[in-house]
């Protein structure tokens, strides 16, 4: 069995992690598992908990009978969770299966700084996903054995949707999952608004969302966000 380990802050999943997962997954007929970090050693400290980001990832996962969600980079008790240490976790788990390790192309020139990044090439055959129109002419992809992952990269980062820019990038689950928790843009706008005027901005936006798709106007999340925000001043005091 091929098994494709898929870590990340997944802060939140969007479709670009999607799309890198179903095209791996589909190139080596595997299963895929998300394992989100708990803190990454690339980024800032994640701005969802731990629980909301896996709860976001399951959203996802059932969607697909070939994704699986792990928490195990959570019970390791750890400061950092080295990716070398979680494939050695996964090697003794699933020590009959081939293992994968897929990783996105912004990666790829820097993986010979990860920790113990010859461990980690010895043991696990290394995914990249990259556009089809991409030249990549890395060191690290001959030096690591790393294989070609083809798919429909999107342009987006999961900061951009946390900032309310792209969200649709979104699944639809997970963005009602974002609003009903208030994380993220929902927060904010919350903090702005109180608990009344924040349930009524959200029925707005749905409600604008739904009389976009009805019209065929092409982004409809661009009503949404307008929907959202109409009443975000309400509370603002006018400045003299």
């Amino acid at each position: 069995m091929n098994i494709i380990l898929f870590g990340g802050s997944f802060d939140p999943i969007h479709e670009g992690h999607v799309n890198m997962a179903k095209a791996a997954s589909e190139m080596y007929d595997a299963d895929v598992i998300f394992i989100p970090s708990v803190i990454s050693v690339w980024k800032n400290n994640s701005s969802a908990s731990f629980f909301d980001r896996c709860n976001m990832l399951n959203i996802i996962a059932n969607k697909n009978d070939r994704f699986f969600v792990s928490n195990y980079e959570n019970t390791t008790g750890l400061k950092i969770n080295y990716t070398y240490l979680t494939i050695r976790h996964f090697l003794n788990k699933y020590p009959n299966d081939n293992l994968f390790l897929l990783i996105g192309l912004d990666q790829v020139s820097k993986f010979h700084l990860w920790k113990n990044a010859d461990e980690i090439s010895k043991n696990v055959q290394i995914l990249y996903a990259s556009r089809p129109f991409e030249n990549d002419e890395y060191n690290n992809v001959e030096k690591y054995n790393m294989k070609k992952i083809i798919c429909n990269e999107v342009d987006v980062s999961s900061s951009e949707i946390r900032t309310i820019d792209k969200i649709s990038y979104l699944d639809r689950d997970v963005l009602d999952y974002i609003l009903n928790n208030k994380i993220y843009f929902a927060s904010e706008l919350y903090s702005m608004v109180g608990e009344k005027r924040y349930n009524h901005s959200v029925s707005v936006a749905k409600l604008a969302y739904n009389i976009a798709i009805e019209n065929g106007y092409e982004n409809p999340f661009k009503a949404f966000v307008a929907g959202l925000f109409h009443d975000c001043g309400k509370y603002i005091e006018e400045l003299d």
